[in-house]
């Protein structure tokens, strides 16, 4: 069989591209077709109400979770006519949750300890001490250790849009730059920065540059009757 022209000026008359002519063309000639191939079907229907509560709920606790882990939870647990598959998972997240589509984002990984009951105890009392002072006597002292590259730990999860994708984990890691500040109501007072972890000769020595270091307006960074945390 034989047509005049070229696979270009026919895409062209039917707004198509000429590749995709070509593509035809060369399947009518196969199999005497030209309807377009069967694309892979979704199996989006075969999850039930069941099925898309549980989806939510392992995304719910575990955000960082995998599709192949959900997927592998499902096999285990569900009974789903006709099977599933991963993709059908994906587009379940994105779109047929109870709770709105969910998106891929940054993941937040507060620690694990910071929720237990004493130190929730410990956090209230604090509160309601400083609910007592002057916040401007108040100085706030932290020291946070920084690890450089961190490539070991997940960082992106799934959460509704709208929401911040949050995992509650443990976190151990060795710092490999200490960052030491001392911070009030006014702003920034005075910090420094170490290699490694800080013992206990290193801060002290943080403290004695602070007593031995002046405000911009000649005034001492710590007075007496200040409260340091």
């Amino acid at each position: 069989m034989h047509f005049a022209g070229t696979y270009r000026n026919v895409g062209r008359q039917f707004h198509v591209s000429g590749q995709t002519v070509i593509n035809i063309w060369k399947r009518y000639c196969l199999d005497g077709k030209m309807s377009p191939k069967k694309q892979g079907g979704s199996k989006v229907s075969n999850l039930g109400a069941e099925e898309l509560a549980f989806i939510e709920l392992l995304k719910g606790e575990r955000p960082l979770i995998t599709y192949r882990e959900i997927y592998e939870q499902l096999h285990n647990y569900a009974n789903i006519a006709g099977g599933t598959s991963i993709s059908a998972i994906a587009r379940a997240v994105r779109q047929k949750l109870s709770g709105g589509p969910w998106s891929y984002k940054k993941l937040v990984t507060p620690a694990l300890e910071r929720f237990t009951l004493q130190n929730l105890q410990y956090t209230q009392w604090f509160i309601n001490f400083l609910f007592r002072q002057d916040p401007f006597r108040v100085k706030y002292f932290d020291e946070a250790g920084v690890k450089r590259p961190d490539c070991t730990n997940p960082h992106y999860g799934h959460a509704p849009v709208g929401e911040r994708a949050v995992e509650i984990q443990p976190r151990m890691q060795t710092p490999s730059v200490s960052l030491m500040l001392l911070m009030s109501a006014e702003g920034l007072l005075y910090y420094d920065t170490v290699d490694g972890g800080v013992d206990t000769f290193i801060f002290l020595q943080f403290w004695g540059d602070v007593a031995a270091n002046n405000m911009p307006d000649g005034n001492p960074i710590l007075s007496q009757g200040d409260i340091s945390w």
